[in-house]
């Protein structure tokens, strides 16, 4: 074997060498890419997210006619009646709301959800985002070991020792009855999967 053969052999070896590597990079590469596409966040939720407010608003008009001297029923095309809602705050500052929220009440039709897949917070934001209080409470509802209440007065995250979050934001006309009065509020409502 001439000093030229032995030249062009390892040549020929150092590229295939060379080749080899290339494409298991560029394996591994596609392997990574396509592992964390399929393994990422779980970010499925298990319904329409735009249906929420609807439920909430046909749960509370349900529930209304079931209980008329109840007046609950605060949040109707986009505007909150003060006064029911802070009938709706005093009742249910402490108790769970998930039933208006993702189930259904006395057979209105719901978005097919079992309250207890999720549980949930209603509360009013300014536009500046700060806490909004009807009748004393910051929020109504209940989660895992405390109120929606505390949790959003203290700044925490309510759903913290959950498996999903889904937080939603809708801006309404707050109806203080008079239009000089009337101010623009956000609805919140935030879901959290059990």
């Amino acid at each position: 074997m001439t000093l030229g053969q032995k030249r062009a052999q390892m040549v020929t070896f150092d590229l295939i060498i060379g080749i080899m590597i290339f494409i298991l990079f560029i394996g591994l590469f596609v392997g990574l890419f396509f592992y964390f596409q399929n393994n990422g966040p779980d970010e499925k939720y298990d319904f329409e997210i735009e249906y929420v407010y609807a439920n909430l608003e046909k749960n509370l008009e349900v529930y209304q006619s079931a209980n008329p001297l109840t007046n609950f029923d605060f949040f109707r095309g986009y505007r909150i009646n003060r006064q029911k809602l802070s009938r709706f705050y005093s009742e249910f500052k402490n108790k769970d709301v998930d039933q208006f929220v993702v189930s259904y009440v006395a057979g209105a039709h719901g978005i097919g959800l079992d309250s207890g897949s999720y549980d949930s917070c209603i509360y009013i934001t300014d536009n500046d985002l700060s806490e909004y209080q009807i009748s004393g409470a910051a929020a109504t509802g209940l989660v895992k070991g405390s109120t929606c209440d505390e949790k959003i007065r203290l700044k925490q995250n309510p759903c913290k020792n959950y498996r999903q979050a889904i937080s939603l934001t809708k801006p309404v006309l707050l109806d203080e009855g008079d239009v000089l009065k009337n101010r623009i509020l956000q609805l919140n409502i935030v879901l959290c999967k059990i």
